[in-house]
């Protein structure tokens, strides 16, 4: 009686496991990282306009090099929220009990988001940090340690708002896309336009949090014009100093994301289908 072996597994396929086993894991950094770098130009326009700089000549090369250098700072980030993220949701399920999968309960993922944001707000901090001009000659990384070592309270609760905001529009922009799907089909096109739309809503509805974060970054701004007291038509249009550039940004950021995913974590875009 003979016993039946296992076949072979080749070195590709055991590259192949390897990889799927930890793509979860490293894939969304991966992706942020590669996605950000093409975008630097619109973030460092963004940052200008909210602080009232000139925009500084840019050219390929210091278009390149910003890039290279915010591209682990987005990894960072988005590694960060994605890392903690499964642990908040338990432990938002745990404190206000579990709730049926089919449930779609946006209470619950404002307040894991808000979570989330607290957690992550040093490297949000160091992120932005890297795309403001600085007066002094300092390097990308320090821009990203002194930013990250300069967090506080205030600059926490702006990012706190500007994340949970911006959740929430992902929700509802999710069931925007999934309305319009089912009304007149699917295919790419509507895919990607989604995803686009979706991310410029979000950064627009949440750009004035981002610009108050923004100016409280920069020692020398006058956060103080655009506080509650002196809340007016006039500070609101100067919460929305940058809001172009940055919509655009955010709205390529989510295609090239998304897409990137697809082709670094197997089965992404099965598991979406």
């Amino acid at each position: 009686m003979s016993i039946p072996t296992q076949p072979a597994v080749s070195y590709k396929q055991q590259l192949s496991n390897g990889w799927s086993a930890v793509a979860n894991y490293v894939g969304p950094p991966i992706a942020a990282g590669i996605s950000f770098f093409p975008l630097y130009y619109l973030f460092n326009r963004k940052s200008c306009q909210q602080l009232g700089d000139q925009m500084p000549k840019m050219t390929i090369k210091g278009a390149v090099k910003g890039g290279c250098a915010l591209a682990p700072s987005a990894g960072l980030m988005v590694g960060s929220q994605m890392a903690c993220q499964p642990f908040v949701d338990k432990g938002v399920n745990y404190v206000l009990g579990e709730k049926p999968k089919e449930s779609s309960d946006i209470g619950r993922m404002l307040i894991s988001s808000a979570v989330t944001g607290v957690i992550s707000s040093p490297f949000v901090a160091g992120f932005n940090g890297q795309t403001i001009e600085s007066k002094e000659k300092l390097s990308e990384f320090q821009k990203f340690r002194l930013s990250v070592k300069a967090t506080n309270r205030q600059q926490v609760a702006a990012i706190v708002a500007q994340e949970t905001i911006f959740m929430a529009s992902v929700r509802g922009g999710k069931l925007v896309s999934n309305y319009v799907k089912a009304t007149i089909g699917d295919n790419w096109v509507i895919k990607y336009t989604s995803i686009f739309l979706t991310g410029v809503v979000g950064a627009v509805l949440n750009h004035s949090a981002n610009t108050f974060f923004t100016l409280s970054q920069r020692k020398d701004s006058k956060i103080e014009e655009i506080s509650l007291k002196n809340l007016n038509r006039k500070t609101l249009a100067r919460l929305m100093q940058g809001w172009k550039p940055r919509a655009l940004a955010v709205g390529a950021f989510c295609v090239i994301y998304d897409k990137l995913q697809e082709v670094i974590i197997p089965h992404q875009k099965e598991n979406r289908s």
